[in-house]
C-alpha cells in the first residue's frame, strides 16, 4: 500500500513538473479535468486540505494575498485574537481565502448559533444629545458583548461600529431618555452607513420622555438590515433632539434593573 501511495505521489509531482501535461490524474491515466482524483477501494475516499488552528492561520496573515486567492484550509479551532483576515473563522470547518475582500470565508454559511454573531453594544454614561434633525450627531458606544463579540469593533472614539465583510446583519436600537432631561422632550434616531456600504432597510427611531405631549408612539426602535459585501461596513446611530434649545435631552447609559438603558442588539442573519 505504501508503495502504491508513493508511486501516486511521484507520478503527481512528475506530471506537474512537466510542461507537456495539461492535466493531472491520481489513480487514473486518463484525467478528465485539470486534476482528476479516482478513489482507491482499499483506502478511505476523500481529499484532506491543510489542517491548521485559527491562531496559526492568523500568524500567516502576511503570506496570503492575490496569488493565494481561492486557497482552502480546514480550521481546527477558531483564533483567540482574530485579525481582519481571520475574523470570520468563528468555528471549526472549511474556509477559503478571498483576496478581493482580504478575508477567510466559510465554504458554507454557519448554521448553529454558536458560529454566528449575536451581540449587545452598550453605552457607559448618560449622553446629552446636541444634534438637531438638520444636523444629527452620533451616539457614542463603549462596549460589545455576546457571541463572537470579537468580530465587532468600535472605532472613531466609539461613534462607529465595524461589521465584518461578506455577512448580513439586523441591528435593533433601544434608546432610553434619562431623568436629567427636560420635563417634555424626545430623541429621534436613524442608522447611517459610514465610509462605504449601504443599508438595505433603515427605519427611524423615536423615544420620548413620559410627559411628552407629542403622540408618536412612546418608543419606536430604530432598525436596519444590511449586507457588508466585499469590505467591512461601519455603522453609526445618529441622534437628534427637538429644535428649540431649551429642551435638554439626555439618553441613558447601559441597561440596569432601574433603567431601560441605551443599547443595540446585533443579529447575524447569515
Amino acid at each position: 500500500m505504501r508503495k502504491r501511495l508513493l508511486l501516486g505521489i511521484f507520478t503527481l509531482v512528475a506530471s506537474m513538473s512537466s510542461a507537456s501535461f495539461a492535466q493531472v490524474g491520481i489513480n487514473t491515466e486518463t484525467p478528465k479535468a485539470t486534476l482528476d482524483v479516482v478513489g482507491d477501494d482499499n483506502v478511505p475516499y476523500g481529499i484532506i486540505p491543510p489542517r491548521i488552528s485559527g491562531d496559526d492561520l492568523t500568524s500567516k496573515d502576511d503570506q496570503y494575498g492575490a496569488d493565494q486567492n481561492g486557497a482552502i484550509i480546514y480550521a481546527t479551532t477558531k483564533p483567540t485574537a482574530p485579525s481582519t483576515k481571520t475574523q470570520q473563522v468563528a468555528s471549526v470547518g472549511y474556509y477559503y481565502y478571498e483576496a478581493e475582500s482580504n478575508v477567510w470565508l466559510p465554504l458554507t454559511p454557519p448554521k448553529n448559533i454558536e458560529s454566528k454573531i449575536y451581540c449587545v453594544v452598550t453605552t457607559t454614561n448618560t449622553q446629552t444629545i446636541t444634534g438637531t434633525v438638520a444636523a444629527p450627531r452620533p451616539i457614542v458606544w463603549s462596549n460589545v458583548a455576546g457571541l463572537n463579540a470579537q468580530s465587532i469593533q468600535l472605532v472613531n472614539n466609539g461613534t462607529e461600529i465595524v461589521f465584518p465583510a461578506q455577512m448580513t446583519f439586523k441591528v435593533t436600537g433601544m434608546i432610553g431618555i434619562s431623568d436629567g432631561s427636560a420635563a417634555a422632550t424626545y430623541a429621534v434616531t436613524q442608522f447611517e452607513a459610514v465610509g462605504g456600504g449601504s443599508l438595505a432597510v433603515s427605519t427611524w427611531g423615536y423615544s420620548e420622555s413620559s410627559t411628552e405631549n407629542f403622540h408618536d408612539g412612546g418608543v419606536t426602535n430604530p432598525i436596519t438590515v444590511f449586507s457588508t459585501g466585499n469590505a467591512p461596513l461601519r455603522l453609526s446611530l445618529m441622534a437628534s433632539r427637538p429644535g428649540n434649545n431649551n429642551r435638554d435631552t439626555k439618553i441613558t447609559g447601559a441597561p440596569s434593573r432601574s433603567s431601560l438603558g441605551t443599547y443595540l442588539l446585533i443579529e447575524q442573519i447569515y
